[in-house]
């Protein structure tokens, strides 16, 4: 596993591993070598994709979750400040 996008001290680390391809991408990618399809291309842009999809989803959730309760917020306000004007 590549840990350069997490943090930059085990950067060197990292250099100094040998490289090895994870087992389950070597067996998707020798199965549809025997299918005769194309693997895929991966995206290193993103090195969340390299986690998985279920993180992705889980930041995405988190983000929606905090935009609705900062938009909860505003609406509230006008009633904060009539429940704290009768004291």
């Amino acid at each position: 596993m590549n840990w350069k996008h997490v943090a930059k001290c085990c950067g060197c680390l990292c250099c100094c591993a040998k490289k090895k391809k994870p087992f389950a991408d070597a067996l998707k990618i020798c199965i549809l070598g025997e299918l005769e399809l194309t693997p895929p291309e991966v995206n290193l842009d993103e090195p969340y994709l390299a986690l998985g999809y279920g993180l992705n989803a889980y930041f995405d959730i988190l983000a929606s979750v905090s935009r609705m309760f900062f938009w909860a917020f505003l609406f509230a306000i006008p009633i904060f400040y009539i429940y704290g004007i009768y004291g």
